[in-house]
């Protein structure tokens, strides 16, 4: 009765006091000064992902779609009809933005207005996994192209990938740390970025990587 309802998490955000728990298939769970709560009313049992922006709670499912809170009252598939494709593949935000990964490109959100980014040709037809904000550039990971730079006042995309020392071209999360920025890939392990050249983090053994924090 004190434990959450399944065992197999999948990410973990802290929202106004509570720290929120995806689970693998029995829904989005919470731990509140009164116990664990959990919610089986929202778009699946499969939450995936956690990303607080402007006050509110953003929750994206594995079926693509993205329930919102904002500590007391829950909205369910809020971005319908809003996004250029039906499916949401990742999200992340900055103080600005919500950024939402879909098929070859993503939109931004500020609160108020949406800007699209879909028709960059060089991502077109190509799974977007992850996206970064780091001030004027988006880094965007993709399935089996590498990770992508998008200057956002040039408006400009380079290209990353194992050419470039990127131990795999695909990338599944994102995180800058003490000066550095990391990609977390499907089967090469951990990759950081030293100036203009990518290595692989030493210590840890190649592998899939699901999750950066930076604390």
């Amino acid at each position: 009765p004190e434990e959450p309802f399944d065992h197999n998490v999948q990410t973990l955000a802290l929202h106004h006091g509570s720290l929120y728990v995806s689970t693998l298939e029995d829904g989005l769970v919470a731990r509140m000064p009164q116990g664990w709560t959990q919610y089986t009313t929202l778009s699946s049992e499969a939450p995936r992902q956690l990303v607080p922006f402007a006050g509110k709670l953003y929750v994206r499912h594995g079926n693509g779609k993205v329930d919102v809170s904002d500590g007391t009252v829950w909205k369910k598939d809020v971005f319908k009809g809003l996004l250029p494709r039906k499916e949401a593949s990742s999200l992340a935000a900055d103080e600005e933005r919500l950024y939402i990964a879909q098929w070859g490109g993503w939109s931004e959100f500020d609160g108020k207005t949406w800007t699209h980014h879909l028709k960059e040709r060089a991502l077109q037809g190509i799974p977007v996994l992850a996206l970064y904000p780091d001030g004027d550039t988006l880094w965007i990971g993709t399935q089996r192209r590498g990770m992508g730079e998008w200057n956002r006042k040039t408006n400009t995309l380079r290209w990353h990938d194992e050419r470039g020392g990127l131990p795999d071209d695909w990338i599944r999360c994102l995180a800058a740390h003490d000066g550095h920025f990391y990609a977390g890939t499907f089967v090469g392990g951990l990759a950081r970025r030293d100036g203009d050249r990518w290595t692989t983090t030493p210590g840890l053994p190649p592998g899939e990587i699901t999750a950066l924090a930076s604390i």
